[in-house]
């Protein structure tokens, strides 16, 4: 072992001697020519990485890498809408053109210029109550809720640290608004999950997957409790009728027994087909 290492050693002293004899032994001109070659590959380089973490935009979710996502990479943007009420869709704005002195490049506000533009945020840690969706009423409270979040983020700038991906495809985040005093790079705003919950619109989420940043799951349980207590938000007449994982699940066991009373249907409609063929 020690052996080796002295041999590998030695292999390495003598490749860069090599290098450094060839090096003095080439005209002047060859040599400022290979110095040329090799800072410009360290700068092309670098500023290939540069514009991929800094100045590249993400169009939607199909852009975030599983790479991004074990990284748990932070990306900013202006939230164009809020369609239900534990998510939104986020305009990635990267770091520079976006904002005077150095503003050369515009977020879309019409629908037309924003579709396959927007990343679809799922907030990371609560549930909201269900708003209607295919026909299904809505829960209690739902447009209440969907109705706080729009207060707090609809036109502004969030930062969002990614999290996972979702079946929905959308991407599960830990969302913060813009510091109201300090710069990004120095502190994170308001997270706007706690915030939601603090407020009393939204409960913790507890099913498989759940993700609660550094806060943990004991803080979002603590923040649900403390709105329970004060009665904010849908707590104000008490315990909720349904929470929404409850209703989630009684429309999804409704949907599956739907679909095995069709598929009975169809295989007794058959039967009875075959059964007429051979009477006949």
């Amino acid at each position: 072992m020690f052996w080796s290492r002295n041999k590998d050693t030695e292999n390495v002293d003598t490749t860069k001697s090599g290098i450094r004899e060839w090096f003095n032994d080439t005209p002047q001109e060859y040599q400022l020519a290979f110095v040329s070659f090799v800072s410009g590959c360290v700068a092309a380089s670098a500023t290939i990485a540069f514009h991929r973490r800094y100045l590249r935009r993400l169009p939607n979710s199909e852009w975030i890498t599983p790479d991004m996502i074990a990284k748990k990479r932070w990306i900013k943007g202006k939230v164009t809408s809020v369609g239900d009420n534990d998510n939104f869709r986020v305009y990635h704005t990267p770091w520079l053109g976006w904002n005077w002195p150095l503003k050369f490049r515009r977020i879309p506000s019409t629908s037309k210029e924003l579709k396959d533009q927007t990343i679809h945020i799922r907030l990371a840690g609560i549930d909201a109550p269900e708003g209607s969706h295919f026909g299904r009423p809505g829960q209690k409270y739902a447009d209440e809720s969907l109705a706080w979040l729009k207060s707090q983020v609809e036109g502004k700038t969030v930062y969002c640290q990614l999290v996972r991906k979702d079946q929905y495809s959308r991407i599960v985040a830990v969302p913060h608004l813009k510091p109201r005093f300090l710069p990004s790079w120095m502190a994170r705003g308001k997270c706007i999950s706690l915030e939601m919950l603090r407020a009393g619109w939204a409960v913790t989420y507890e099913q498989s997957g759940a993700e609660y940043g550094k806060w943990g799951k004991e803080e979002f349980l603590r923040l649900q409790a403390e709105a329970q207590a004060a009665k904010r938000g849908m707590w104000k007449y008490g315990a909720l009728e349904e929470l929404p994982s409850e209703y989630k699940r009684r429309y999804a066991a409704s949907a599956e027994r739907a679909e095995s009373g069709i598929a009975k249907e169809d295989k007794a409609v058959k039967g009875s087909w075959w059964r007429r063929l051979l009477g006949r």
